[in-house]
């Protein structure tokens, strides 16, 4: 019958991975290959994509229906995983030359398709994401500030200070020694 793909939104993790594959599993589906955003599996008749739809939407999954939607999907699992994995990452690092290189389109283009379905500009859903992963880090305790701004690119841990300043209304200090009552946003909800 040949395989079909499906283009999910809000897979974010490799936890969302296994959830998915799960999913599509208990549907009866010969699942041949889950990433983040992306499953495929062998087409069957008897299963229709609405039982599929209405499986991944209870555990919080989307289908993507348009390329547009898949573009800006695929904008912000790269951002993820450059915030999450700064190893090929440093302060000079060009996000926007980097999402056009990636996704070969103008990143004009990219910006406005992504502001026109999030109504949130690409610069500060990284600078949100950025913020989400310092907040993690610093629960950790196992990093200074310094070393979690350099971690996540920043110039200056004063730039890293400012910023999560303005996003989170808090010193970096104060949040550390907050009692928990400070609450982190999941990835997938920014």
């Amino acid at each position: 019958m040949g395989n079909k793909v499906l283009h999910i939104k809000n897979m974010v993790c490799p936890r969302c991975i296994k959830v998915v594959n799960e999913e599509l599993i208990s549907l009866g589906l010969d699942v041949k290959h889950v990433e983040l955003g992306i499953a495929e599996y062998e087409d069957k008749k008897d299963v229709t994509e609405s039982q599929i739809e209405a499986s991944l939407n209870k555990e919080g999954f989307e289908l993507i229906k348009t390329n547009e939607e898949e573009i800006v999907e695929r904008i912000k699992h790269l951002i993820i995983t450059t915030v999450r994995d700064q190893s090929s990452v440093n302060n000079t690092f060009n996000y926007s030359q980097y999402l056009s290189d990636q996704l070969n389109k103008p990143y004009t283009y990219l910006s406005k398709l992504f502001s026109n379905y999030n109504k949130i500009t690409i610069e500060k859903y990284l600078i949100l994401q950025r913020i989400e992963y310092a907040k993690e880090l610093i629960q950790y305790g196992k990093l200074s500030f310094s070393e979690i701004a350099y971690k996540l690119g920043y110039k200056s841990p004063q730039h890293l200070s400012t910023q999560f300043k303005t996003v989170t209304g808090k010193l970096m200090k104060d949040y550390k020694s907050d009692d928990g009552t400070s609450l982190r946003i999941t990835i997938d909800k920014i």
